[in-house]
């Protein structure tokens, strides 16, 4: 990761945890896209509508403040995503064993 990409990383990072209860839950994969920056966003499932917020108000926040942020480090762009959750699977949908 090159430094410009780090301290992104790491400003992003910042923010994020600040959203959720649980700072450690927090995890961000990068992806260095020519010349720009893809970054994706990985919660739990019960942290993602703190991170999304309500009709995707805060997520559309965190990535203007991104866009703001590519500009001032002279980046191309910046993108984040959030990752979709892993489904838990019940016990009861896997089990099909008629007894």
């Amino acid at each position: 990761m090159t430094p410009t990409a780090s301290a992104a990383h790491e400003w992003l990072l910042s923010i994020l945890r600040g959203l959720v209860l649980d700072p450690t839950a927090v995890t961000v994969q990068v992806v260095d896209a020519n010349g720009g920056l893809e970054f994706i966003i990985i919660v739990p499932p019960k942290m993602l509508g703190r991170i999304i917020g309500r009709g995707g108000s805060t997520i559309g926040l965190v990535r203007q403040l991104a866009y703001v942020y590519a500009q001032t480090q002279h980046l191309s762009k910046i993108t984040i995503t959030v990752a979709e959750p892993e489904r838990e699977s019940t016990p009861h949908a896997t089990d099909t064993t008629i007894r």
